[in-house]
């Protein structure tokens, strides 16, 4: 008798442990709290990184304009040599805008080791031409880190997503923008208006883009694509039009196949993004702006592509 009432006396009146379903009630309700903190947790991330992106081709604009500073002009999209011998850095071949831009994106270092003159760009070896060990360099500004893929078999680039655009055209030497291969426009060639002309926008890194030439008229002809290539290859190396540019044949985030196309050598090639709903632009007097995927193609869209066209963007 008297060990029981000691053995009483030592436990805790009201104590018990807890029953498996209230474990399992406890598990299921904070599954249920993560679950409903998930996508808040990945929208804020999703709004950091698109914030990010926003400020990379803030960037750019800033640079843009620090280089139009120096020569009352913008970078080519791309320099092809002419054939003439002793030509200055404007027909060199197969640097992009890009490169022109490093000494004003605190990448002085990169930019004074390039090789402005050497023909072709990228030819040679790492050993006696230094433009092709820049183009493996990672430059944070030309990334955009909502979309962090790059090409698992190509060591050799360097990928970018943000690329210039071409205009309203599907030929990439109509000058129908400020940058274009051998250009030398500057803010007072855009009649239409600089704020209401854009020159840069993002594309996906990887996206398919088909080198068949399979199509005319502004439509790449439906079904799988053969040969198949990639968007946003490298951010130095402009050797194919694909590699730096776009034009606005097609609204932003398109569900189309992206290709040459028959009609005297002209591409479709889309501004893309991985964010939800748009992509991130560049105007040309510098100020950003996230156009929608739904944006009207006609009466926005192709016109904010073509710096003299004489037509009034509607508002966007």
């Amino acid at each position: 008798m008297t060990a029981r009432l000691r053995f009483a006396a030592t436990r805790e009146p009201g104590t018990r442990g807890f029953t498996l379903v209230e474990l399992l009630v406890v598990i299921a309700i904070i599954a249920v709290l993560i679950g409903l903190l998930l996508p808040a947790v990945q929208s804020a991330r999703e709004a950091a990184r698109r914030s990010n992106c926003t400020n990379n081709v803030k960037q750019l604009g800033l640079a843009l304009h620090s280089f139009h500073n120096r020569g009352d002009k913008f970078p080519p999209a791309s320099v092809r040599r002419v054939g003439v011998p002793g030509v200055d850095e404007w027909s060199t071949n197969m640097i992009s805008w890009m490169g022109r831009l490093l000494a004003y994106m605190e990448q002085t270092d990169v930019f004074e080791k390039l090789d402005f003159e050497i023909e072709p760009g990228m030819g040679g070896s790492d050993a006696t031409n230094y433009n092709r060990v820049a183009r493996r360099i990672r430059i944070s500004n030309f990334r955009c880190p909502t979309d962090p893929a790059r090409f698992s078999r190509d060591t050799a680039n360097e990928p970018t997503n943000y690329a210039v655009c071409l205009g309203d055209s599907e030929s990439h030497r109509t000058y129908r923008n400020v940058m274009d291969n051998n250009s030398k426009l500057g803010l007072r060639d855009v009649p239409d208006g600089t704020s209401n002309t854009m020159c840069v926008a993002e594309i996906v890194v990887g996206h398919p883009f088909n080198e068949a030439a399979n199509s005319s008229g502004g439509a790449c002809a439906a079904g799988a694509v053969s040969n198949p290539s990639v968007r946003g290859r490298s951010w130095l190396d402009a050797t194919t039009v694909r590699d730096y540019a776009y034009n606005t044949i097609f609204g932003p985030n398109a569900n189309v196949t992206e290709c040459n196309l028959n009609s005297g050598g002209g591409f479709a090639l889309g501004a893309r993004s991985k964010h939800v709903g748009g992509v991130n632009i560049l105007m040309t007097d510098g100020a950003t702006r996230f156009v929608g995927d739904s944006v009207d193609v006609t009466t926005i869209w192709r016109r904010l592509g073509n710096r003299a066209d004489g037509q009034i963007v509607a508002p966007f």
